[in-house]
């Protein structure tokens, strides 16, 4: 349980990071709420809660968003049109190669 919550903060600071125009998130204000947000559904030996798993749950639904959300900004810069195709540049963009093409 314990190595999934680190793997989970790990993934969180990595996608945060990206965010930042400087790429060290380290004294961004959003790094130590999420910093807290680990500290205080901490599970210990006094403390289980179901809480525990809520928030777990939270924070890998917030990765996913993170880096699904930074993905698609790649794909979309990577594939974005930039006004009209010819078929040729169509076709080496799927992969085909045109019939006068193949010689």
């Amino acid at each position: 349980m314990m190595s999934s919550n680190l793997k989970l903060l790990r993934g969180l600071v990595k996608e945060l990071r990206h965010r930042t125009r400087t790429g060290t998130a380290i004294d961004s204000p959003l790094i130590h709420f999420v910093f807290n947000q680990f500290r205080k559904f901490q599970v210990t030996s006094e403390l289980v809660c179901r809480q525990a798993k809520e928030a777990q749950s939270t924070g890998e639904a917030y990765f996913v968003y993170l880096e699904s959300s930074r993905k698609h900004a790649e794909l979309l810069k990577h594939y974005h049109g930039r006004g009209e195709r010819s078929v040729e540049d169509t076709a080496k963009l799927v992969g085909f190669k045109l019939p006068h093409d193949s010689d």
